[in-house]
C-alpha cells in the first residue's frame, strides 16, 4: 500500500458557485510537454489549447497518434508505458494503489471512435471497409460539427478523469470484442460475482482478468453481491455507469448519455481525492 499522495483537485474540476467545473486534461502543461518530447523530429504547432473547442482537441489528439512521430501518445499512459502521464498516474496511485489496489495498466471506459459511429449514425467515415473496420473522418468531423453541442460535449467528457480506470490490458481486448461497451461488460462482470450464475468464467475472462476481479473479494475463492459492489464502489462507478441499487444501467446509444455518465464518475473520483 503506498504512503499518503496529495493532490491538487484544481487540475482536474474546480468547485464554482454552478457547481464542479471539471477540466480537460489535454489542456493541462503536462500534455504539451510530452508532446514536446514526441516533437523532437518534426514540429507540429499542437498544445492543444484550452482557447480551442474540445472537439478541435480531440481531432489534433487523434490526429498526432495517426503520426508517426507522435504514434502511441495516450492519454492513458503512466508507469506501464514509454513514458508517464503523471496527471493520470497520480489518481491512479491516490484512488486505487494507496488503498491496496495497484495496478500498473491505466485503461479508458469509452472509446471516442467506437461510441460516435455507433450513438451517430450521420458521423462520416474514413473510405475502406466500413463494415468490417469503420473509423470516424476527424477532419471533416471537425470541419462539418463544429457547431454540434452534442458532440462537443461528448469530446470534453472523454477527457476527463472520469473516463479513465486502471485494468489489466487484457480488459481493453474483451471490451473490443463486445463492441466497446462497457455496460455489457460490466454485466459480466457482475455475473462473475455471483455464485448461482451458471457461466464458465475461464472462457470469458482471461487469467489476468481474473486475477484482477479477485482483488475486490473479501473472501476468494467465495464470491457474492458484496463483492459486486465492492468493485463497482473501488471503481467509483456507482451514480453514473451503475445505478444506486447496483445495478449496470444499460446505453441507449446516445452521447449525451454517454457524457453525462463519464462526467458524474469524474466528480465522485474528483470528491474522493
Amino acid at each position: 500500500m503506498e504512503e499518503f499522495i496529495k493532490v491538487d483537485k484544481a487540475k482536474y474540476g474546480i468547485e464554482t458557485d454552478n457547481g464542479m467545473q471539471l477540466v480537460d486534461l489535454r489542456t493541462l502543461e503536462s500534455v504539451r510537454d510530452i508532446i514536446k518530447e514526441f516533437n523532437s523530429e518534426k514540429e507540429t504547432g499542437l498544445d492543444f489549447s484550452s482557447g480551442e473547442s474540445a472537439l478541435v482537441r480531440l481531432v489534433d489528439y487523434k490526429l498526432i497518434n495517426s503520426s508517426p512521430y507522435f504514434m502511441g501518445f495516450h492519454m492513458d499512459g503512466c508507469s506501464s508505458t514509454s513514458y508517464r502521464y503523471d496527471e493520470i498516474d497520480i489518481i491512479y496511485r491516490k484512488l486505487w494503489a494507496e488503498k491496496g489496489i495497484s495496478l500498473s495498466s491505466a485503461e479508458t471506459l469509452i472509446s471516442a471512435d467506437s461510441a460516435i459511429i455507433r450513438c451517430r449514425k450521420d458521423i462520416p467515415k474514413k473510405k475502406g471497409n466500413p463494415k468490417l473496420y469503420p473509423s470516424v473522418n476527424w477532419k471533416r468531423v471537425r470541419e462539418e460539427y463544429a457547431s454540434d453541442e452534442e458532440i462537443e460535449q461528448f469530446a470534453f467528457s472523454i477527457a476527463t478523469i472520469g473516463n479513465y480506470m486502471p485494468a489489466p490490458i487484457e480488459e481493453q481486448f474483451l471490451l473490443g470484442k463486445l463492441g466497446e461497451r462497457f455496460d455489457k461488460e460490466l454485466r459480466l462482470i457482475r455475473a462473475y460475482y455471483n455464485p448461482t450464475a451458471y457461466l464458465d468464467m475461464e472462457m470469458i475472462f482471461s487469467e489476468e482478468i481474473q486475477n484482477w476481479l479477485k482483488m475486490f473479494c473479501r473472501n476468494y475463492p467465495s464470491r457474492d453481491d458484496l463483492d459486486w459492489k465492492h468493485f463497482v464502489d473501488s471503481n467509483y462507478l456507482k451514480g453514473s455507469f451503475v445505478n444506486d441499487e447496483y445495478d449496470v444501467i444499460k446505453y441507449d446509444d446516445s452521447l449525451g448519455q454517454l457524457s453525462q455518465m463519464i462526467m458524474n464518475r469524474a466528480k465522485l473520483m474528483i470528491n474522493s481525492l
